[in-house]
């Protein structure tokens, strides 16, 4: 009887055991993809900052040929005093003849760059 006892809490113990490591390993599993999941977030809502950012100067430049109104202070890029974007690390603006070349970094969590060029008409 006492042999029965004993293999009933082996087995008990090996269950225990084993849905402690499909516990943890499911965990772990769910937490790379909340990790993930973010850092998707994080570079795509850059990504939509840069692109409206663009969209906007692409439509302003028709009315200020050279952006004048365009600055950039305190981490921050204004235009017309209005802010634009923000959390601005990098930020360098070149004005060509036919094209404005703005070069910026973000830092949302993780820090994206991209070279902005606007198209004068």
């Amino acid at each position: 009887m006492n042999f029965k006892k004993s293999i009933g809490l082996i087995e008990i113990l090996f269950v225990i055991v084993i849905s402690s490591v499909l516990f943890i390993s499911i965990s772990n599993v769910n937490l790379d993809l909340h990790k993930l999941n973010s850092n998707e977030y994080n570079k795509n809502l850059s990504k939509i900052e840069f692109e409206s950012f663009r969209l906007f100067l692409q439509k302003r430049i028709s009315i200020d040929n050279n952006l004048e109104k365009l600055r950039y202070q305190d981490n921050i890029v204004f235009y017309n005093q209005n802010i634009l974007i923000k959390n601005i690390v990098t930020y360098s603006k070149s004005v060509k003849s036919n094209n404005i070349n703005i070069y910026m970094c973000i830092k949302n969590r993780i820090k994206m760059c991209q070279d902005i060029k606007v198209y004068k008409e």
